[in-house]
Formats: structure tokens, C-alpha cells, sequence
């Protein structure tokens, strides 16, 4: 049975960029939320008279999230048949859900290895502020709404990699193992 990695973590935690040097280090793909369904979404709500940036609204999270994941678990699990994937995303909701590793296994026919990536708000802010990207702009207008939906971003309730991604020397300890 293949393995599906998940990555997950708030916005600017690090799932991407740990994700890219651990599929290149292990030569897996790499299955990321706004790379599979980014394009389509903004497009979505353009042509609806939305904010094409939007990624955290009630609505927005109503209207595409389930197929957003979906979508990539559709991907994933095409892709698990021959090889071990890695799938990106926050996975908010699913993270809090201490079943949620064996209800994917089960969905997926895969081993299920979650790696959660951890940094600080303050941190987080200076990444998205660095990588400036439109799809943080309502993000940095909505702060302490959006933060707050992150709760205490406590680790999830299940086994999983805890990487603090703070430190350059912990991401690099971790891909050495």
C-alpha cells in the first residue's frame, strides 16, 4: 500500500516550501491545493462578481470548499495506485477530527503520515507580507477574524510530524532523518 503525506498548517506555516524540499528529497509529486485548484477558483468567483482573492470568507468556504477537497483526494487517489504522494493543504476542519488519519486511509487505500507545520502569527505575517501574493491582501484586512479561526493552533489529536518551521535548523533536522 502506498503512503499519502499529508502536509498541513496555517496559512504561511511552511507546507508548501517544506513539501517541495520533501518531494524533491524523496522524488514524490506533489498534489498543493492552489496549484490544483487555485486557477479554477479564482476564475469561479470573478466571473460571479466576487473577490477573486477570497479564501477564508463563509461564503467562499460554503461554496467551494468541500469540492476543493474533493478534488484533491480525487488526485491523490489516482495518482496512490502506482506511488506515494504528497498532498498540501490547511485542512482546518480535519485536523481537530482525532479519526481523521483513518478515515482517509480507508477513503484513500493508502497509509496515511501527517506532517503539521507550526509557526508563529507573528512570523506568519512576515512571510505572507514577503511572498506578497493577492491572496493574502483580505487576510491582512480581516487579521484577528482570520487568526481566530485558527483557534490556538493546537498540534491535531492524532499521531503526527510536528515540525516548527520557525527555525531554518528544524526543517533541516527533520528532512535529514
Amino acid at each position: 500500500m502506498n503512503t499519502a503525506h499529508i502536509i498541513t498548517g496555517t496559512p504561511a506555516a511552511g507546507k508548501t516550501t517544506f513539501a517541495k524540499r520533501y518531494g524533491t528529497q524523496h522524488a514524490l509529486p506533489l498534489i498543493d491545493i492552489d496549484t490544483v485548484t487555485g486557477r479554477l477558483i479564482q476564475r469561479s468567483l470573478k466571473v460571479t462578481g466576487k473577490d477573486p482573492n477570497d479564501r477564508d470568507s463563509k461564503e467562499f468556504k460554503d461554496t467551494f470548499r468541500e469540492d476543493i477537497y474533493e478534488t484533491l483526494f480525487d488526485v491523490a487517489r489516482e495518482n496512490l495506485e502506482w506511488m506515494d504522494v504528497i498532498i498540501v493543504g490547511p485542512f482546518t476542519r480535519e485536523i481537530r477530527d482525532p479519526e481523521w488519519p483513518a478515515k482517509l486511509q480507508k477513503r484513500l487505500h493508502a497509509n496515511i503520515e501527517v506532517y503539521y507545520m507550526y509557526c508563529p502569527p507573528e512570523l506568519r505575517v512576515q512571510r505572507m507580507k514577503e511572498r506578497a501574493s493577492p491572496r493574502d491582501i483580505l487576510k491582512f484586512q480581516n487579521w484577528e477574524e482570520i487568526n481566530a479561526t485558527y483557534g490556538d493552533e493546537a498540534p491535531p489529536p492524532f499521531e503526527h510530524n510536528f515540525i516548527d518551521t520557525s527555525k531554518e535548523e528544524n526543517i533541516a533536522t527533520y528532512l535529514q532523518r
